[in-house]
């Protein structure tokens, strides 16, 4: 493209070919990017909104200058396009290198789609990808689907290099968009560690009376409800580290210290039922309309959802007594949960869910067997 006359883009644009970054002279230091709409375009240089990746507004060269190192994160193309896609309910994780060469997503059908970028500084500096350049550096962007079904793999590329990144990030979020309408979003987990309860004597006591009994030992609420309590601490020295939930919706009710929590002797494998994960799940697929307990085994260590084409999907949930499956335990003894899939076409998938947050992790559970049912048909209730 051409500079406009009478204004220092000619210089700009050589500092930048350096490597150098353009930004606003203002002091702001808003990275800017050269997108003259004519060839005598006395404002060539367009200023971006982050999030939305539209712009809002223009400048002379001589309104710009150059700068080293300026903080421009927040204009960058991972974020621009990756708030757009969460928005639409599309959840990309980053891959490659560390400075990130890409973003990918899988679908409920397994199918992947993957997208990343080509800044301008490519040829000189010898990045071939990337998906954390400024918009203001943009060159190319790209989506790349691809489904393996068998010994075949079907892949498709979409390229995005029209000259203004608003164009091409515009096309781009609505080409994933269009793949996730078709072929299923899935839902997000947020990691959640859980934390040693160092410098927490009384919790580390009724931790060990808890491991050590192996189900014998609940730790519950010291009050006359005996509500079963998890460990689950939100910091490395928080305060009240034991958690009460609300068994309906499996979000945290209430909040605890170790002083106020207390062991209650049960009978190995007896539960509090309004507290077992099975019904704090249960509750939650019944108000998405989807049927469970087709087919629990006697044990009550699974449930199984059968969809409308046939195809199934199991649950169970790991204790923190060893490795115990189970979906009869209680939230407060909840380590992890896990998914399986099979399909009519024999894919089968599984999904682990163990961030040390029951609140996550079965908020993550119901909302994958939301997405199946969503995508392979909602089964009518069984007639008993």
């Amino acid at each position: 493209m051409s500079t406009s006359p009478n204004d220092s883009t000619a210089g700009l644009l050589a500092a930048r070919a350096s490597g150098i970054r353009v930004v606003t002279a203002d002091g702001r230091g808003i990275p800017v990017a050269h997108e003259p709409r004519h060839p005598n375009d006395r404002e060539p240089w367009a200023e971006y909104e982050g999030c939305t990746g539209t712009i809002v507004s223009r400048h002379s060269g001589d309104a710009c200058t150059t700068v080293l190192s300026p903080r421009w994160m927040q204009w960058s193309a991972s974020r621009s396009v990756n708030v757009r896609l969460t928005r639409a309910g599309v959840h990309c994780v980053y891959e490659g290198l560390a400075d990130g060469t890409r973003a990918r997503t899988t679908f409920i059908d397994g199918s992947e789609l993957t997208w990343t970028g080509v800044g301008i500084h490519a040829d000189a500096q010898g990045d071939e990808f990337t998906i954390h350049h400024p918009i203001s550096e943009h060159r190319i962007l790209r989506v790349q689907w691809s489904n393996e079904s068998g010994d075949v793999t079907e892949q498709r590329t979409h390229r995005f290099a029209s000259g203004s990144y608003a164009d091409d990030s515009a096309a781009l979020v609505a080409c994933v968009i269009a793949y996730a309408d078709c072929h299923g979003r899935t839902p997000h987990t947020e990691e959640q560690p859980q934390i040693d309860p160092q410098g927490d004597p009384v919790s580390a006591t009724l931790l060990k009376a808890r491991s050590q009994e192996k189900g014998a030992v609940r730790i519950v609420t010291n009050d006359d409800r005996a509500v079963p309590v998890a460990y689950e601490p939100r910091t490395s020295d928080d305060p009240t580290p034991w958690a009460e939930y609300d068994p309906a919706d499996g979000t945290i009710a209430d909040r605890h210290q170790s002083l106020a929590c207390a062991t209650l002797d049960v009978e190995r494998g007896t539960v509090s039922e309004p507290w077992t994960v099975a019904r704090s799940i249960y509750t939650r697929l019944t108000d998405a309309d989807i049927e469970w307990a087709c087919g629990r085994d006697p044990a009550g260590t699974y449930d199984k959802v059968v969809f409308v084409d046939g195809s199934e999907l199991t649950w169970n949930g790991v204790t923190v007594h060893g490795d115990d499956v189970s979906v009869l335990h209680t939230i407060g003894e909840h380590r992890s949960l896990s998914l399986d899939f099979s399909g009519r076409d024999g894919r089968e998938v599984n999904h682990q869910f163990a961030t040390g947050s029951y609140a996550a992790d079965s908020s993550a559970l119901v909302a994958w067997v939301t997405a199946y049912a969503d995508h392979y048909g909602r089964a009518p209730r069984p007639q008993l």
